[in-house]
């Protein structure tokens, strides 16, 4: 791993108060879950909400489902807001992260065949209790199809090394019929395949800490205001 990569993993670590011997992989696996899912949401969340990497995971690392703008990681949670919406809005975003320094056609083609395999109506890969979680979330999703008001569902898929993406043509070879694999599952509007090396993660973290710094400040200051209107009042 880089020096620069590694010197946000470990600053990654602190902000977040992980265990210092929370082993190296895993703790990749939650800073590139961090830095994806806060590109894509603007909401907090807890990291093992996130997290479904380990074993039998279908060379998936995380999963989030965002539905009408929220994360969702419960059917309750769904359930509400199909109550309240009466439409169902749906990205489902699945990353998986190598520390890898370089970009493996066979690791991308596991990625991708776990990707279509999550979404099977009849899945072969061994799924752990998260996989499970999530799946039962996206079955009550699709069964919910006739309230897909505005699209289809969205699939994004990140794959994260700390390498350098050169747009090989042999890697390409091989993610261009894997996805058309997912796109003539016919459950989505788009499938998106992501690549992410290790330049790019370095400044989507700091797009996003920057981003969670500038919404402090804002939050600061509207509390500063609303706190001097209310006295003006009285």
């Amino acid at each position: 791993m880089d020096r620069i990569t590694s010197g946000l993993l470990k600053a990654f670590r602190e902000e977040q108060s992980l265990l210092q011997d929370l082993a190296e992989s895993v703790l990749f696996e939650q800073f590139v879950n961090y830095c994806i899912v806060s590109k894509e949401y603007n909401g907090s969340f807890s990291l093992e909400d996130i997290h479904v990497g380990g074993g039998a995971d279908k060379a998936l690392d995380g999963i989030a489902i965002i539905v009408n703008g929220s994360l969702i990681n419960t059917k309750e949670e769904l359930e509400d807001l199909e109550k309240s919406n009466k439409y169902l809005d749906v990205e489902f975003i699945l990353v998986q992260s190598k520390t890898s320094s370089s970009f493996d056609a066979g690791d991308i083609a596991k990625f991708l065949l776990g990707t279509q395999d999550f979404f099977s109506n009849n899945p072969a890969l061994p799924n752990n209790q998260q996989i499970r979680d999530k799946s039962e979330i996206k079955e009550q999703l699709y069964n919910k199809s006739n309230l897909f008001k505005n699209r289809n569902p969205i699939c994004k898929m990140y794959y994260v090394t700390t390498g350098k993406w050169f747009d090989d043509k042999h890697l390409k070879a091989t993610i261009e019929p894997l996805k058309k694999n997912i796109e003539d599952m016919q459950m989505f509007q788009q499938v998106q395949f992501y690549p992410v090396d290790a330049e790019k993660l370095q400044n989507l973290y700091r797009f996003v800490n920057n981003k969670i710094s500038r919404e402090i400040k804002g939050s600061s200051v509207l509390s500063g205001l609303k706190y001097y209107i209310i006295t003006i009042n009285k």
